[in-house]
């Protein structure tokens, strides 16, 4: 059997976990209130258990509705009750004893602090416990529920996740783990737009401001940096389709470029137009042998597009992940401050996107500015799945 003086004075320090071994109910607790209508009623459960740090076997009264109760919280009513029902058993227990010079405010504070009822444990199911809660502990495995309801974009929520990692020694599974990308904040505004013609105006991705362009042009008398930094980009792309770059004219706001294969069988001629800005806004086809090799040429210097710095490289290749299956392709992009401009085509039709983000990584905002028709708008809007 238990030593019943002994197990009452084991000490068990809060956080503390135990197996338990039998389970009683204790005749509840009815106290009557100043002010309310009804007495108010608590519960007790008389529990055995053995506390899994030392071994030891303990038996003790909890409080049932605690256990049970979806946050580990009382309402200011049961507290009371607790309170005003074991000042009356005490002074019960006193009616009969003499007042002595040694005031009474003693022996009720001993009284008090030994009163089973007032002094029920406050358990909670040990299977599951906040992360606060389990500081401190080490558990071999462990199931994380990552859903806090705080959001997961913040500095708080990853000091969260690393304190989960230091309380885990061997297994830790992860529940609702939020994917977080840089859509994770993003919303959808489709009330910005109208019909409107959607014409992209820097058809070759190239940076006009390269420091590339600083070098001299050794094979054509190009003058300026920014055209040599077109020259050299279409040598770029080109030579992977083992297509060269064999004439060269500059015009005013237009370069007349021509090109052969490596086998010098096909040729053509391009006449570039660009704005005060270096920015190529057209081509045209000045002659072709054969005709096809122009288009062969014109999809190659134009199939790239400028994708800027990184969180830009990342925002773009998730925005294709999504508009790939359905057939959408982005012809080009406008970077600026903050946001960007995309320019969308389908066999539906053209829209021109603008994609707002923050400073921490995350796009905010999405909405069309102009769209050929309002058919292209739903299916970018149900390609994104904003």
């Amino acid at each position: 059997e238990v030593d019943e003086q002994k197990l009452e004075q084991t000490y068990i320090s809060n956080n503390s976990f135990a197996e338990v071994i039998e389970v009683n109910p204790n005749t509840p607790l009815i106290q009557p209130l100043k002010g309310r209508e009804q007495p108010i009623q608590i519960n007790f459960l008389r529990i055995r258990v053995r506390l899994l740090e030392n071994g030891k076997e303990v038996e003790f009264l909890c409080l049932s509705d605690y256990l049970y109760a979806e946050k580990p919280e009382f309402d200011k009513d049961t507290l009371v009750a607790l309170r005003v029902s074991a000042t009356t058993r005490f002074k019960q227990q006193q009616k009969q004893v003499i007042e002595s010079e040694e005031s009474d405010n003693s022996s009720e504070a001993k009284f008090l602090r030994n009163d089973p009822y007032l002094n029920a444990a406050r358990l909670r199911f040990g299977y599951a416990l906040t992360l606060h809660r389990a500081q401190g502990q080490k558990f071999k495995t462990a199931i994380a529920n990552m859903e806090t309801g705080q959001g997961p974009t913040n500095a708080t929520y990853f000091r969260w996740v690393y304190t989960l990692f230091s309380v885990v020694q061997n297994r830790l599974f992860i529940l609702n783990f939020p994917s977080i990308t840089p859509f994770f904040k993003a919303t959808w505004n489709g009330s910005q737009g109208k019909l409107d013609s959607v014409v992209f105006k820097d058809i070759i991705a190239f940076d006009p401001e390269s420091e590339a362009g600083d070098a001299n042009i050794s094979a054509f008398p190009i003058h300026e940096k920014p055209l040599k930094n077109l020259y050299l980009h279409l040598v770029e792309i080109l030579i992977v389709h083992r297509i060269q770059v064999i004439s060269y004219k500059h015009n005013s706001y237009q370069e007349v470029y021509g090109f052969s294969s490596e086998d010098d069988t096909e040729m053509c001629s391009l006449r570039l137009h660009y704005n005060g800005k270096f920015q190529v806004t057209r081509i045209e086809i000045v002659k072709s042998e054969p005709m096809e090799f122009a288009t062969v040429v014109v999809d190659a210097i134009t199939s790239k597009l400028r994708l800027g710095n990184e969180f830009q490289q990342t925002v773009h290749d998730l925005i294709k992940a999504k508009l790939d299956p359905h057939k959408i392709v982005i012809q080009g992009i406008e970077h600026h401050d903050y946001h960007e401009i995309y320019y969308l085509k389908s066999d539906m039709g053209a829209l021109k996107m603008q994609v707002f983000y923050d400073g921490d990584g995350f796009v905010t905002q999405v909405f069309p500015i102009g769209y050929t028709n309002v058919q292209v708008v739903e299916l970018v809007h149900l390609a994104l799945e904003l």
